[in-house]
């Protein structure tokens, strides 16, 4: 079947002496998106002969993550070849390896490939490599910002390094042969089952206000079934008496503790706060049996239990799969093919598909490489579909009919997901190390500060954190489920310290760890796909939807009963998952994240408080709005061009950039906001967190310097206050204050303050000349608020915003920050401060 040319990989037999390189015609620049557009044109359907698959080997049943690359030191920065556009490095395992096949994630620099040219490889000996193009996003000029690049090497020595440097070429515009998908069967198999759940609430108190208290002395009798054994008495202490939250929270966990004492119940308290006074109990035998809660209680307090999920026995369904088949293909070419099959798991006695568990089953074959790579996802996400709630189940999947991975008693969490990298037979052992100084050089990421070197202890700890985690499907590995937990926090920031660690060191405990969590990611109740389009669910097509359960109102989802997850998911404290492991690895599963977090933080505000389809995040926390859009930002521009959500995302991004530029810098009523650049706190009139306005700056520069034309007017706006702040001293403003917390910004009369004068005055009355040293927002943490302020000041002196970059070498000359094991916000200006440096590769180069 011929393929549409838009998506071709016309692959070119180049310097035939040397060997094969493969290369691809670029796709022609796109022209302006329409707003609502889906067109299955990017989903490449291929039916080529099918070849057989390798046999799989006798194993027994493998570990849930691959087994981890042994640690490296902390190597010296890739030196590229002569001319070569930009190279990767490759180091193989213990063990030496032939035909080894290799798939990864290219950022490029706009204008570096332009429109009509492509890409040529050759290894560290300048000997020809095959190279196959997928999945290109390009620039507005047409030039290529991203791709999906794949080769497969001859051989790769134990613990050996290779360099493969990437060329500017032209495409020869011969024929190619595809890679058809492998003949290989899948089968995933789930016992469905559902323990009883029952969920005991102690008290009736009303938000703050106690109810009915449980007195000192009291004893309070919970039987759970029948079996005098599992009777658990509790006396109320002085310290559990009352009818507060607190109180009832202790009597909860008081309960807990005397019911896993036991041999047939288990409780657990989970959600914010544990839960309070909530308390949850099933059975330890899965998938046990239906149970009655009783109370022996003769006092005034409340005693109530509710079933949450009834006792169910277990039933078989299966997802099942074949290669040779007609696919979605994310892959295709003389490299490499890579098919979808999405799949109902089937209930075998009945015939009868499960109404929300689906398996996504994504086969890889490369040319001349016998294994087959399966990344198979288990997916709990339908929008509009019956039977919505949390699932129980036993899961065995078998490859070729052997079982290449199980999980045992899994709770999948609604509208989450999670998936497994299994190969048929040898699993390839190769450590990617890309091209720091490029990477930062193509604006994908903010600009990190190259000369930190990451200690061995910082990249070891990241290993052991990596082995304490949890890690099986539906585990949270080191995230914060609680994400509105405050403070001090490792995932908060432009991207996660566990990225940047990965960035700045290239090591293989820290990149594991980076893609650990964004797998665990797929666990939080965000994923809300449409039948329909196969998609997420598009807020175009359904205004009024909220991406909240049991929700009210026009096109409202089907209610769940049983919806308790660990999860409480909020855009202000939201870190950035998935963006940097699909920039990497070009996994079309991180990109599939990246998609539902970003159509989450615009789906899940009230439809009137977004603007309906428009999705602006402008009534979300100033942190929020920042956060929100570095999602939008980073879907809207490395989805591919192709892909049918492509103009979906790129919309959302434009809506709100131009709602930005039209409510502040070119607002006609100049009353309405500060003239000083504040964005004020939308839930306290008159208040403003200066570190917050900081984010918003970081993400609105970061697209900025992506492209964006409206995000550069804003920006500009934004930097009269998170830069004026710090350059207005002789206009009365103290440096010293910059870092404030929260301040105020509008006078008694609640008009904005006009002048910086008047703005430290009306929040230091006290302070009548600056210090001489900063003292607030923790100056020598790389986690407080003037390394914030540091990192903005470097992105505001890269777009030329009057003093910044002198602010920023004044600053950091000023401040003791070490980065070195907290990178998070190290990002300094690209080209070298005015009275220092040099930062930055673009100065390095130099």
């Amino acid at each position: 079947m011929a393929l549409p040319p838009l998506l071709a990989l016309a692959v070119a037999l180049a310097l035939l002496m040397a060997g094969a390189v493969s290369a691809q015609q670029l796709p022609p620049a796109p022209g302006k998106p329409p707003a609502v557009h889906r067109t299955p044109a990017g989903e490449i359907m291929v039916l080529p002969a099918p070849k057989a698959a390798a046999p799989l080997q006798a194993k027994t049943r493998p570990p849930a993550l691959p087994t981890a690359e042994p640690a490296r030191s902390h190597a010296p920065p890739l030196v590229c070849a002569p001319k070569a556009l930009t190279c990767i490095e490759v180091e193989g395992g213990a063990q030496a390896q032939r035909h080894v096949p290799l798939t990864i994630g290219q950022p490029f620099l706009a204008g570096d490939v332009p429109k009509g040219a492509t890409l040529l490889a050759r290894d560290g000996r300048g000997g020809a490599l095959p190279l196959q193009i997928d999945q290109p996003a390009t620039f507005a000029d047409g030039s290529l910002r991203f791709a999906v690049l794949s080769t497969v090497l001859p051989s790769l020595a134990a613990h050996n390094r290779d360099r493969i440097d990437f060329f500017l070429g032209m495409p020869a515009g011969r024929a190619e042969v595809m890679v058809p998908p492998p003949d290989i069967t899948i089968k995933a198999v789930a016992m469905i089952y559902a323990a009883q759940l029952s969920m005991i609430t102690f008290g009736d108190r009303t938000g703050y206000n106690p109810g009915r208290p449980f007195l000192a002395g009291e004893t309070v009798t919970i039987a759970l079934g029948e079996a005098p054994e599992d009777r658990y008495t509790l006396t109320i202490s002085r310290e559990l008496e009352g009818g507060a939250y607190p109180t009832l929270s202790r009597i909860a966990e008081a309960f807990m503790a005397l019911i896993n004492q036991g041999r047939n119940f288990r409780a657990y308290k989970v959600g914010e706060g544990g839960g309070y006074e909530h308390l949850w109990v099933t059975s330890r035998e899965r998938p046990g049996r239906s149970f009655a809660v009783q109370f022996l209680y003769g006092g005034q307090a409340s005693l109530r239990a509710t079933v949450v999920q009834a006792w169910q026995p277990s039933r078989r369904f299966v997802a099942s799969a074949s290669g040779g088949r007609l696919a979605n293909a994310w892959l295709a070419g003389p490299v490499v093919s890579e098919t979808t099959q999405t799949v109902a798991f089937v209930e075998e006695v009945s015939g009868t598909p499960h109404p929300q568990l689906t398996a996504r089953f994504a086969v890889r074959s490369y040319a001349g490489v016998e294994t087959v790579r399966v990344d198979a996802a288990v997916e709990n996400a339908w929008t509009y579909e019956p039977g919505a709630g949390n699932l129980t189940y036993n899961l065995q999947l078998l490859l070729n009919g052997s079982e290449a991975f199980g999980v045992q008693d899994l709770t999948h969490h609604h509208h989450a997901r999670w998936h497994t990298v299994r190969w048929t037979g040898q699993t390839p052992s190769v450590h990617v190390r890309h091209n720091l100084s490029y990477l930062l050089k193509s604006r994908a990421v903010w600009n990190y500060d190259t000369r930190l070197k990451i200690p061995e202890a910082t990249l070891q700890a990241e290993g052991q954190a990596l082995a304490r985690a949890g890690t099986r499907p539906m585990g949270t590995a080191t995230l914060t489920p609680y994400m509105p937990t405050t403070g001090g926090r490792s995932d908060i920031g432009p991207l996660p310290r566990w990225t940047v660690l990965y960035l700045l060191s290239q090591d293989p405990r820290a990149k594991a760890l980076m893609l650990a969590n964004a797998d665990a990611g797929g666990s939080a109740p965000i994923h809300y796909r449409d039948r329909k389009t196969d998609q997420p669910v598009s807020l175009d097509d359904h205004p009024d939807l909220r991406l909240i359960p049991n929700q009210q109102g026009p096109d409202a989802m089907p209610a769940m009963d049983n919806a308790d997850t660990p999860w409480t998911v909020d855009v202000s404290h939201q870190p950035s998952l998935a963006y940097v492991p699909y920039l990497v690895t070009g996994e079309r599963y991180y990109l599939d994240e990246l998609m539902f977090w970003a159509n989450w933080s615009i789906g899940m505000h009230p439809s009137d408080y977004r603007g309906g389809s428009l999705a602006l995040l402008s009534d979300e926390q100033v942190r929020g709005q920042a956060w929100g859009m570095r999602v939008l930002g980073e879907a809207a521009h490395i989805l591919p061009d192709q892909h049918p959500m492509k103009a979906y995302f790129t919309r959302k991004l434009a809506n709100n950039l131009d709602w930005y530029v039209t409510h502040y810098p070119r607002n006609p009523d100049q009353g309405a906001i500060s003239p000083l650049g504040w964005v004020e706190k939308g839930d306290a009139v008159g208040l403003t967190g200066p570190w917050q306005n900081d984010f918003l700056a970081l993400v609105i520069g970061w697209l900025a310097q992506s492209g964006e034309p409206l995000a550069e007017q804003y920006f500009h706006w934004l930097s009269r206050a998170t830069v004026g702040r710090w350059t207005h001293e002789a206009q009365g403003y103290c440096r010293a204050q910059a870092p404030a917390y929260y301040i105020k910004i509008r006078d008694p009369d609640n008009r904005f303050i006009a002048n910086w004068r008047d703005l430290h005055r009306l929040n230091w009355p006290e302070i009548t000349r600056c210090p001489a040293t900063i003292t607030d927002g923790y100056p020598n943490s790389p986690g407080g608020y003037v390394a914030v302020s540091l990192a903005m000041l470097a992105v505001a002196a890269d777009l030329g915003v009057d003093g910044a970059a002198a602010a920023y070498d004044r600053l950091r000359r000023d401040t003791a920050i070490d980065f070195a094991t907290d990178p998070t916000w190290a990002i300094v200006p690209r080209q070298t401060p005015v009275l220092g440096g040099p930062y930055g590769m673009d100065a390095a180069d130099r």
